[in-house]
């Protein structure tokens, strides 16, 4: 443990110009005799580390000389393998969801993809494949239960288990309590929100017991605060979410399987679309609203998405992640 300590602070403070593949099988060929070890996308049981940067270099000197590599990001160690994990991401097809699929794919599992836009579903798994993963697309309507029940089939048929399961779909709406479509709206979005993740859930619990896997649930910080008004569906669908966290997780912790969610803020998307040539003044609005002044992306998300999932958070179980800006700082709450 000390020597890998000692080689991970080491790499952390290389130039950028160097590139080492991967520490632990001191060669730039695999047995195949492919120009390098595979780590970035393959790493084996023993979590090799690798450290990708770019450079036109094609080696640094000393024991650990190692073939560079062109992907992934500059200087970034990636300690979070998800090598033969199967993953599902509801919600794919764009914004947070997308960028957890392929974060996932990036980091090497086999990743289902289900949503109702089976165009940009196949963009995002042709991202996914950019990184070599094992992907499937399942178009499902989650309000349907047998199409929820498919999702689960489908994925057991096509991998043979399920190891994490990002709860991501939902949908808002607005409306006052005592409009004539507030009943209609309720309903519509707690069918999404909220029953489908409970139902969806109870159909992989038993893979996810098997493989000791968790679950992610894609909150928001509107199950804790009532930023707008209008807003009782989706406010109510979140907190029930966030209390459901906490009541399976309590459940599934005696099987080993940990449950989480992740509770963003503001998050720039293409959410706000409908307002057309209004979307820069919605989004400089919600900017403002925040302590550090600044909106999050997809990709912070799903950074975070990564970490709890993985075992890194092995410890973490039934808790709400805020990830906000400081929105509710501002605002008091």
């Amino acid at each position: 443990m000390l020597m890998k300590a000692i080689i991970i602070t080491i790499l952390c403070t290389l130039p950028a110009v160097f590139c080492v593949r991967c520490y632990q099988c001191a060669s730039s060929q695999d047995s195949k005799g492919e120009d390098n070890c595979g780590a970035y996308k393959r790493f084996d049981k023993e979590s090799h580390i690798a450290v990708e940067c770019f450079s036109d270099e094609s080696h640094m000197p000393g024991s650990f000389c190692m073939k560079l590599t062109q992907q992934g990001p500059k200087g970034f160690i990636s300690i979070m393998s998800f090598r033969e994990k199967v993953v599902i991401v509801t919600g794919a097809s764009s914004g947070i969801g997308a960028a957890i699929a392929v974060k996932f794919a990036e980091q090497g599992a086999s990743v289902v993809l289900t949503a109702r836009n089976q165009a940009r579903l196949k963009e995002v798994a042709d991202k996914c494949g950019n990184y070599g993963a094992k992907h499937c697309i399942i178009i499902a309507d989650l309000t349907k239960k047998d199409e929820i029940g498919k999702i689960v089939a489908t994925t057991v048929e096509r991998f043979g288990k399920i190891d994490v399961l990002v709860n991501n779909a939902g949908i808002a709406g607005r409306a006052s309590i005592w409009e004539a479509n507030a009943m209609e709206l309720y309903d519509t979005i707690m069918a999404t929100n909220l029953h489908a993740v409970v139902y969806l859930t109870s159909l992989a619990a038993p893979h996810l017991i098997k493989t000791k896997g968790n679950i992610v649930n894609i909150s928001s910080i509107a199950a804790v605060n009532v930023i707008k008004p209008e807003q009782f569906a989706y406010c109510t669908s979140k907190a029930g979410l966030d209390h459901f966290t906490r009541s399976a997780a309590l459940d599934f912790a005696s099987k080993g399987v940990r449950v989480n969610s992740i509770n963003p803020g503001p998050v720039e998307t293409n959410i706000a679309q409908c307002l057309g040539d209004r979307q820069g003044e919605f989004w400089n609005m919600m900017q403002k609203m925040t302590a550090l002044g600044r909106l999050s992306d997809s990709e912070e998300i799903a950074d975070l998405v990564l970490f709890v999932a993985s075992d890194k958070a092995k410890a973490i179980t039934g808790s709400s992640y805020i990830t906000d800006n400081g929105l509710l700082l501002k605002r008091g709450a």
